[in-house]
C-alpha cells in the first residue's frame, strides 16, 4: 500500500476560496481533465475535503487520493458564487445561465493556454458534480452545444470534449414544486437566518420551470456521454439533530440507456 503521509500535511484549502478554475493536481503527462463542480453553499476545496482532527489530518480527496490512483489526469475544481438566497429567492434562472456560461468560457480559456508548447482544448473531460453543481454542469453543456459558427464556436469544444459525467446527489426532479420545496427545507437548515416563506415557495415554482427546461434540453445531448448517477442511502445528520436523505433515489436517478447507478455515502452538504 502506498503511504499517504507525504501528501496529507498540505492545506486542504490552498490559498483560500477561489472563483474560477483551480488546479488540484496538474497530473503527469495528463490525457484527461477531471473537473469538479460544487453545489449550494460549497467551495472548490472544502466540498471535496474530509475534515480531520488533531490526530487525523484533513484530506482533499481528489488531490490526495485520486491523483495517486490516476496520476495521468489533471484535476480541476471550479469555484463560483453560491449564495443560498440567489438559488431560492427568484434569481435561479439568470444565475444558472450566468454561472454556466461563465464556467464554459473560463474553462475554454484555461484549456487554451499552452503548456509545453501545446494546449489542451481537445483533451477529454470527465465532470463530477455535487448536488446543485450537477445542474450547472448540465446547463453548461447545453450552452456549449449551442455555440456555432455565428456564436462563440470555440466554446463548443467543452461539450465535444466531454466523455463522462458523475452526478453525486444531484436533484433531477424537474418541475415538481413539492419535491423542490422539500429539498429547500432540508438545505436551508444549514443556513441559519434564511427562512422558506410563501414568497420563496412562489419563486421556487417559477424556477422549477427553468430547471425542467434544463432537463429537457439535456436529454437531447445526454446520449453523447457516459453518465453515472450516485444516490444516497445513508442519512445525513442535520443541524437540528434529525437524520434525512437530502436527495432521495427518485430525484437523484434518471433512467436512460447509457447510465449507471451507484450508492454513495452523503458528502458534506457543501
Amino acid at each position: 500500500m502506498v503511504s499517504l503521509t507525504r501528501f496529507l500535511p498540505q492545506s486542504a484549502d490552498p490559498g483560500g476560496y477561489q472563483y474560477g478554475v483551480n488546479v488540484l493536481s496538474p497530473g503527469v503527462d495528463p490525457v484527461v481533465d477531471i473537473i469538479l463542480v460544487h453545489g449550494l453553499g460549497g467551495d472548490p476545496f472544502k466540498t471535496w475535503t474530509y475534515s480531520g482532527s488533531k490526530k487525523e489530518p484533513s484530506v482533499l480527496w481528489p488531490r490526495d487520493l485520486l491523483a495517486l490512483e490516476i496520476p495521468e489526469v489533471r484535476i480541476l475544481s471550479y469555484g463560483y458564487d453560491t449564495k443560498v438566497t440567489s438559488w431560492f429567492e427568484g434569481a435561479t434562472s439568470n444565475m444558472i445561465h450566468h454561472h454556466s456560461e461563465t464556467m464554459v468560457s473560463r474553462l475554454h480559456n484555461f484549456r487554451s493556454r499552452k503548456i509545453g508548447g501545446k494546449n489542451s482544448t481537445e483533451r477529454p473531460i470527465i465532470w463530477i458534480g455535487h448536488s446543485l453543481g450537477g445542474i450547472l454542469i448540465k446547463r453548461a453543456l447545453i450552452y456549449s452545444n449551442s455555440c456555432g459558427v455565428d456564436h462563440n464556436e470555440r466554446l463548443r469544444s467543452i461539450k465535444v470534449s466531454t466523455q463522462g459525467i458523475l452526478f453525486m446527489g444531484t436533484p433531477h426532479m424537474g418541475s415538481d414544486i413539492v419535491r423542490w420545496a422539500s429539498l429547500a427545507r432540508k438545505l436551508l437548515v444549514f443556513f441559519p437566518g434564511v427562512k422558506l416563506d410563501s414568497t420563496m415557495l412562489s419563486m421556487l415554482g417559477q424556477n422549477s420551470e427553468t430547471l425542467q427546461n434544463i432537463n429537457t434540453l439535456f436529454t437531447g445531448i445526454a446520449s453523447s456521454f457516459e453518465i453515472v448517477y450516485f444516490y444516497e442511502e445513508i442519512e445525513t445528520v442535520l443541524p437540528t439533530g434529525q437524520r434525512e436523505v437530502i436527495v432521495p433515489y427518485s430525484s437523484a436517478i434518471v433512467d436512460s440507456p447509457n447510465t449507471e447507478k451507484s450508492e454513495s455515502t452523503p458528502p458534506t452538504i457543501r
